[in-house]
């Protein structure tokens, strides 16, 4: 009976130390990933994943402040970038000279203190962050040749995905606590980047509280940073479909897709106010993050986007064949028959369908896309890539409304007497020196600039930093 009672309390004792020991090695884990914490910030990245995926039907407000520690941001990596492992496809078209992948370093209050150069901070999202290329051949890298080194340093300060709205407080945090010289904004391809349209899917809301329930470990965070580095990676390449096989990165150039996956609905009187709240909350956060930056005495550059001409109008989201449910079937048999001229070589057949259908919907992305093609075929190239052009503004959802985006980009710069570099007329101009149009040598993918690219960037931003800067009457008041 004895023996029983002690083998009993044996494996009490056995039990409670082996949760004893589980606790307190969950306690050491815990531990740990607050240190990785406190030097990468892993974990207010995480918060701010979980905030991107949830689904929206409005544009992202400007927050107040950044999620994290306040004595430090997240710039690129001057080294440290992982080999990618193997090529990087996007939409099924190989991109050449992607090697690795590109990575983040705190940098510290203490870093910009310690540093008596003159600071340029470059914020937007992943085009302004360089990617996909190496440091070494993206704009801020080759914009730091340019400049004298003992005099000025370059911080690529963007953060891939960011909308304008997350951007305005990291502007903040720049002007109060790191004496910007400059601040270089380029930005404007995520402002739809949250937004679900009522035809497609969203993010399972009961997983998505699970998430954040965890997301207050540091260890679980951890956790969920790798996880979401790795649905990051198969975004990329193509990888996430829709319950219908729909796949918003199926095709990168191109149309066929396109007419395959039409939006299943779609009120155009909705997505003209829709449209409209997107472009006046952009250029609310842009005017705020331009007094911001001023604020600190620093020099503001907005900077247009330049584009990927010939994206696919499937990329990212379905396209509408009619803004008037009444002409729907009128324009899917003009696309039809124009597609199906293209196919044949005759573009002049393809017009005379495509011009027939855009008297009753001009803002048709799909219609507006092959009359380019059309035109691309028939040999008039600068006509094409305006319509190209048009066919992008009128895009539904990411990536599209590029023009009047950089419309109010624009109008804004000249408002409150910021330096421009109108880097889309930029692109066009250099490429056609190059005897080619589309930006078909300063686009890699959808939105990213190749090396060539950032070259371009890079002198443009030199010599507007050469420049001397506009006195404005706002300036002479301060």
């Amino acid at each position: 009976m004895g023996r029983t009672d002690g083998k009993r309390m044996s494996r009490g004792k056995k039990l409670r130390f082996a949760i004893l020991a589980a606790v307190l090695g969950l306690l050491v884990l815990e531990g740990g990933a607050w240190l990785i914490d406190l030097k990468t910030g892993f974990h207010g990245q995480v918060i701010r994943a979980l905030e991107r995926i949830k689904p929206e039907v409005g544009p992202v407000a400007a927050a107040k402040e950044l999620t994290g520690p306040k004595d430090l941001m997240h710039v690129r990596s001057a080294s440290g970038e992982v080999p990618l492992g193997g090529p990087y496809l996007i939409g099924g078209v190989l991109v050449p000279g992607v090697k690795s992948a590109p990575s983040s370093v705190a940098y510290r209050v203490a870093d910009a203190q310690r540093d008596s150069r003159r600071k340029i901070f470059v914020v937007g999202g992943s085009v302004a962050f360089g990617f996909p290329f190496d440091y070494v051949e993206s704009f801020s890298a080759l914009l730091q040749e340019r400049l004298d080194e003992r005099e000025y340093l370059v911080l690529p300060a963007a953060q891939v995905g960011w909308t304008s709205g997350e951007l305005v407080p990291l502007v903040g945090q720049i002007a109060d606590r790191f004496s910007p010289s400059a601040v270089i904004l380029l930005l404007g391809n995520n402002e739809w980047t949250h937004w679900t349209p009522p035809d497609q899917s969203a993010v399972s809301p009961v997983l998505l509280r699970i998430y954040r329930w965890f997301s207050w470990s540091r260890l679980a965070s951890l956790g969920l940073y790798w996880r979401m580095k790795s649905w990051e990676k198969r975004q990329g390449e193509g990888l996430q479909e829709g319950s219908d096989r729909y796949d918003s990165h199926r095709q990168l150039r191109g149309y066929e897709y396109a007419l395959m996956y039409p939006a299943r609905e779609f009120d155009g009187e909705a997505w003209e106010k829709t449209r409209n709240a997107f472009l006046d909350n952009f250029g609310h956060n842009i005017r705020l993050m331009i007094q911001k930056a001023r604020s600190s005495g620093a020099r503001v550059i907005v900077c247009t986007m330049p584009f990927q001409y010939k994206l696919s109008p499937a990329w990212k989201h379905r396209q509408p064949l009619a803004y008037d449910a009444a002409n729907r079937d009128q324009v899917a048999a003009s696309l039809a028959q124009a597609a199906a001229s293209l196919k044949r070589g005759d573009a002049r057949k393809a017009i005379v369908a495509l011009d027939k259908a855009l008297v009753v919907e001009p803002k048709v992305p799909m219609l507006r896309h092959l009359k380019a093609r059309a035109l691309e075929l028939s040999g008039k190239f600068l006509e094409a890539e305006r319509w190209y052009g048009r066919a992008r503004d009128a895009m539904v959802g990411n990536l599209g409304g590029v023009e009047s985006l950089n419309n109010r980009l624009r109008e804004i710069a000249r408002e409150e007497g910021a330096t421009l570099v109108d880097l889309r007329v930029e692109f066009d101009r250099h490429q056609h020196a190059l005897g080619g149009f589309f930006n078909r040598d300063l686009i890699a993918d959808d939105c990213h600039p190749t090396p060539e690219g950032q070259r371009v960037i890079a002198k443009a931003l030199a010599r507007a930093l050469r420049a001397p800067a506009r006195i404005t009457s706002r300036d002479r008041e301060r």
